[in-house]
């Protein structure tokens, strides 16, 4: 058994090696999450587009992008602060879902942008047990696994609901910055 993990650890690290796009997980050479980052190339991009398009694609993909957009410096970074309502399962049976608060910063240098999480925290209702707030939420690799170098199925169930999302994240930027929204016609009549 040990040597199926081990094969299929050492499959997913080499297609890893080979993929376009980066993403985000816990391993040795990634032992925690946040505190991750990946680097989006698009091939032709000015620092001044990669920033604007950042900006596009936060206004696009988020419902109120005012509130969304924390700090900005043109052309330097973007930093936002968004929340995922019931998505993290924070009990042991995962059956209690918690709403998922992250900070994203981006950066940018020609032909790349920086997408890095810099935290991220679930909110536990108040009880007769915890006063209740913003937990800060650390994904660690060490934490994966049993003694007996089992999985824990249920941690790894969790980490990969939160790695998941923030790497569905960046392949949809990854998308808009290959191809942004563009003026359509209909865009340019007089109604």
């Amino acid at each position: 058994m040990k040597k199926i993990y081990l094969l299929i650890i050492l499959i997913f690290s080499f297609i890893s090696l080979f993929a376009q796009t980066q993403v985000f997980s816990l391993s040795n050479e990634k032992p925690v999450f946040p505190n991750q980052y990946v680097a989006i190339e698009v091939d032709s991009l000015s620092i001044e587009s990669g920033y604007n398009r950042v900006l596009e694609w936060v206004n696009v993909t988020y419902n109120n992008p005012n509130e969304v957009i924390k700090s900005q410096l043109e052309n330097k970074y973007v930093r936002i602060e968004g929340i995922v309502s019931n998505f993290y399962p924070y009990d042991i049976l995962n059956t209690m879902f918690a709403s998922l608060k992250y900070k994203i910063e981006f950066k940018f240098k020609q032909n790349k942008v920086k997408f890095e999480v810099i935290e991220t925290e679930y909110y536990v209702s108040a009880s007769q047990y915890t006063s209740g707030g913003w937990v800060g939420l650390e994904l660690l690799n060490e934490k994966m696994f049993k003694k007996n170098g089992k999985p824990k199925k249920s941690y790894a169930k969790k980490a990969n609901k939160v790695m998941g999302y923030f790497n569905d994240l960046v392949m949809s930027l990854d998308s808009y910055l290959n191809k942004p929204i563009e003026e359509t016609e209909n865009d340019k009549d007089d109604w």
